[in-house]
């Protein structure tokens, strides 16, 4: 008994102190039992990308915090090779339940060793970081207790270690001062959760501007009172002498009139989930928006808020329904001979749900640039919900219907796309989600139970089993190469760990077992591999000893994946996790003992597919007798540029031409006619060109033949 007064205390303790410290959930979905008995989870083919720990996981610092240390952000910041070529991985630490916060940070140097680990030296929770290209240096921001915004930076460049970081550390919102000068829109506003980002300045091009974007964590101003994340954007602009000056800088303020509009319910509350990123003068906010049921059900909408001045001025939104109207399977009960439909009330099961794929526990992701900084995208997953009756929003978490997927915008279309990540269909990019039931698209079900009802493949792409927690434990990041067109999306995997908790037979041994699933693209996001996945489940196909003993969670990708071979076109990203030594979150108060865990640190290698290539009416092959080198090329070296060769077998006109990743042609080399057994050889410069992969196409009679290079600068 006293053990439980002491446990009970503790809890009251941690919610207290950090009751202003999570998010909350909003417009919840609603989980209700499944009708009749659960279906079993079907056995499905997993076809693994190849990869290899490139480094093991190594314990970091540990910490009784046992939750998420960035939100909508990315914690790891990558140094360009030319200013050290390491990594800040940051994360926060507490020496004991309910003790003080301290955002600590370990540095992973150019050849992958953890080269330190330690505090920066003040109080701090949900650290975010960037790098400035110019110098090496990072850039960070984080909350206090006090709901502070701090702002910190180290001084890599002038000594090129780590560790040197500024001292004071700058308070950018000061909660106090902030409410004083009209700076937040209401008194009672806390702005915590910084985004942090270091792009060009319109100032001079010595100039560079640094972004703090925290939200609120204040409920909305209304009648409703619901959770309502608008913005305050803090920039400033400096230079390298700036640094070492150790300024503070000075600081710019400015909200989001659509957002504050959303938080002061005027005229109606809506929530943005949204994440940032800012490239030259573009800075985007991107995700979806919840809207208020209060007038009758609305249905979730993506949301992008566009500024291309630096972030001064007005921002431009733009918004499309996200959510897709779902069939209602039917089938013939073999018992009764009777059509059912598989949403439905037990007691009419000829009478149907209304049905539709909502997003659903999707609260921490990213954003990533595609090529060119044409598109900008971001995962998170669907569901299947449902009215009952009584209203929309429902869903049966038993079934485990829950998929990732990914959405994109096209920056001068300012069209939004849609992509299934897993499981994929037949044709992932129709803009249509998939039928879990029917996964090859041909109208009949993959496979049925005894009964006649269809199974569908299941997954539950959270970590924790708990539907009630699945808001707080979900997490679909995305890491990319700009260079090499290289995308990864991570996310922790519950679905065994959950049908062996929901007593699914079969799955008993799976209790406790979580899996980390990457996806992979190689062509910026146009097509994805299927998942591999990773468990330290011994008898399991995907079990890795190198997990032995670990219960991972909370996983972060590095910001950038690493160019280890671009011929073989093989990739690094380094991770970060938490091991928690009791599985499930004690802070969050969903489960687990108060006894924390140790941050980890580790590195896949991972070989990214070739691109799969299709522009309307161009299709580039991938194979061919064409042959170019060097592979890659690095522009400015002693080569003039890209020999591209081939031997005519007849005689006919011939054309040579390069073409992008996007199938568009960029230059035509050659086109003359050739004879018969003459080898022809021409050059490309790629002066022009930006990193990344392009092809060299050859048509003659009719016949196509292609080769690719890597430009890298």
């Amino acid at each position: 008994m006293k053990k439980m007064l002491l446990l009970f205390a503790i809890m009251g303790i941690v919610f207290f102190a950090f009751a202003t410290d999570f998010q909350v959930d909003h417009k919840p979905v609603t989980p209700v039992t499944a009708p009749d008995v659960t279906p079993q989870a079907r056995e499905v083919s997993r076809e693994v990308p190849e990869w290899e720990w490139a480094v093991e996981p190594v314990d970091l610092l540990s910490s009784y915090y046992d939750y998420f240390h960035a939100y909508t952000s990315i914690p790891i910041a990558s140094q360009p090779a030319e200013h050290g070529g390491g990594k800040y991985l940051l994360y926060r630490t507490a020496e004991s339940t309910g003790g003080t916060h301290n955002l600590s940070y370990s540095y992973v140097d150019n050849n992958y060793n953890v080269t330190t680990s330690a505090g920066v030296g003040c109080e701090g929770r949900y650290g975010d970081g960037d790098v400035d290209y110019a110098t090496g240096n990072i850039f960070t921001s984080f909350h206090q207790s006090s709901s502070n915004v701090i702002f910190l930076y180290d001084l890599y460049h002038i000594m090129l270690t780590p560790g040197l970081w500024l001292d004071p550390p700058v308070t950018v919102l000061d909660v106090a001062e902030m409410q004083t000068n009209g700076v937040y829109p209401y008194d009672n506003d806390e702005f915590v959760w910084p985004k942090v980002a270091v792009s060009t300045s319109p100032v001079s091009a010595d100039h560079r501007r640094v972004y703090v974007i925290p939200m609120n964590a204040t409920s909305s101003h209304g009648s409703e009172g619901l959770p309502s994340e608008n913005v305050v954007i803090c920039y400033a602009d400096f230079t390298t002498a700036d640094l070492e000056l150790q300024s503070p800088l000075d600081w710019s303020y400015r909200t989001i009139e659509q957002m504050d509009a959303w938080n002061a319910e005027d005229p109606e509350w809506a929530r943005p989930q949204i994440s940032m990123e800012v490239h030259d003068n573009v800075v985007i906010l991107m995700g979806y928006l919840a809207h208020s049921d209060i007038n009758g059900y609305q249905d979730d909408e993506l949301l992008v808020l566009l500024n291309e001045n630096y972030g001064e001025g007005d921002f431009e939104m733009f918004t499309q329904v996200a959510t897709f109207d779902q069939e209602n399977p039917t089938y013939i009960d073999t018992d009764s001979d009777s059509t059912y439909y598989l949403y439905r009330d037990a007691a009419t099961p000829d009478v149907p749900y209304a049905c539709k794929q909502d997003i659903i526990h999707s609260g921490h992701f990213n954003l990533v640039w595609n090529e060119d900084y044409s598109s900008i995208s971001f995962a998170g997953s669907m569901g299947i919900t449902f009215d009952s009756g009584t209203g929309p929003g429902y869903y049966y978490p038993g079934w485990n219907q829950i998929y990732p997927k990914r959405w994109t915008f096209d920056m001068t279309t300012h069209e939004f796309g849609f992509q299934d990540i897993y499981p994929q269909g037949a044709n992932p990019n129709d803009d249509m989600p998939m039928q879990p039931w029917d996964l090859d698209e041909d109208g009949e079900y993959d496979a049925v139970y005894d009964d006649g009802m269809p199974m569908w493949e299941e997954v539950w792409p959270i970590f924790y089993q708990d539907p009630d927690a699945a808001f707080h434990n979900n997490e679909t990041f995305t890491t990319s190469n700009m260079e090499m067109g290289w995308q990864a999306i991570f996310w922790v995997d519950g679905t065994y760990n959950k049908l062996a908790t929901d007593g699914i037979t079969g799955y008993e041994d799976w209790g406790g077992f979580v899996e980390i699933a990457c996806v992979v693209s190689g062509n910026y996001g146009q097509t994805w591999t299927e998942p591999f996945f990773v468990n330290a489940k011994s008898d399991d196909v995907n079990y890795s000893s190198a997990l032995d003993g670990l219960k991972p969670c909370f996983l972060f990708p590095a910001d950038v994946i690493d160019i280890i071979d671009a011929e073989e076109r093989i990739g690094r990203v380094v991770v970060l996790f938490y091991d928690d030594n009791d599985f499930g979150s004690f802070v969050n108060g969903n489960a687990g003992q108060p006894n924390g865990g140790t941050y980890q640190y580790a590195a896949f290698d991972i070989t990214f597919p070739e691109p799969v290539i299709a522009n309307d009416e161009n299709i580039i092959p991938a194979i061919g007798s064409l042959k170019a080198y060097p592979n890659p090329f690095t522009p400015g070296t002693t080569r003039a540029g890209i020999s591209v060769e081939f031997a005519s077998l007849i005689s006919a006109p011939a054309e040579i031409s390069v073409y992008n990743l996007r199938g568009q042609k960029i230059e035509t080399l050659f086109n003359e006619n050739v004879k018969a057994g003459e080898t022809l050889k021409v050059n490309w410069s790629a002066d022009n060109a930006t990193s990344g992969i392009y092809f060299f196409k050859l048509e003659a009679a009719g016949t196509i033949a292609a080769s690719k290079v890597a430009v890298i600068k």
